[in-house]
């Protein structure tokens, strides 16, 4: 006769063995087809009011191009090399990470050293174009330039950037500079 605490140990041992093999049975594989989703749209105030506080004139040899999430305008400008120089124009509230921090970050796309906050103010000029005081920065490399104006709007900082090929940025400035000119800021 078997003893009833071993009977119950050996049934417990094969309840847990039978669960075991039925949850080793693989199911089958299977594939679903999803629509992708559209993501949300910005909120209307965040996707036009930083555009509506600003107008500016472009000049006749640059091509707008469309806006995107992080630009209220991108612009080509056709140049005397294969290359095209491109202008962009961004817009972030408050001080955007402050000037050091962005010239670091543009002198690392032109792959330069970063530099300190005192030789960071030896290489800004605040020249006044148009209704607007501007801060520039000049950076390059051996062939890649980054001309950058920044001016402050009220609560929001504005980034207009000028990148090329470095002979084509040189040429390209006078005419950037002229755009910058152009720029109002609305009510």
């Amino acid at each position: 006769m078997v003893e009833p605490l071993l009977l119950a140990k050996y049934t417990r041992f094969l309840g847990i063995g039978f669960f075991m093999l039925l949850g080793c049975q693989k199911a089958p594989i299977e594939s679903y087809i999803i629509p992708k989703e559209t993501p949300p749209a910005l909120p209307a105030m965040m996707a036009t009011a930083p555009s509506s506080k600003l107008r500016w004139t472009i000049p006749k040899e640059w091509t707008s191009q469309p806006a995107t999430a992080m630009r209220l305008a991108s612009f080509l400008i056709n140049t005397h090399s294969r290359e095209k120089c491109e202008v962009s124009v961004v817009s972030l509230s408050g001080e955007a990470g402050g000037i050091l921090a962005n010239v670091n970050r543009w002198r690392g796309q032109l792959q330069l050293d970063p530099v300190s906050e005192s030789a960071l103010n030896n290489s800004l000029s605040h020249p006044k174009l148009g209704s607007n005081i501007y801060t520039t920065t000049w950076l390059h490399n051996e062939t890649k330039a980054i001309l950058v104006a920044i001016l402050k709007v009220q609560d929001e900082t504005y980034f207009f950037k000028l990148v090329g090929n470095l002979s084509d940025v040189k040429d390209a400035t006078p005419a950037f500079h002229m755009f910058l000119a152009s720029i109002t800021s609305r009510p």
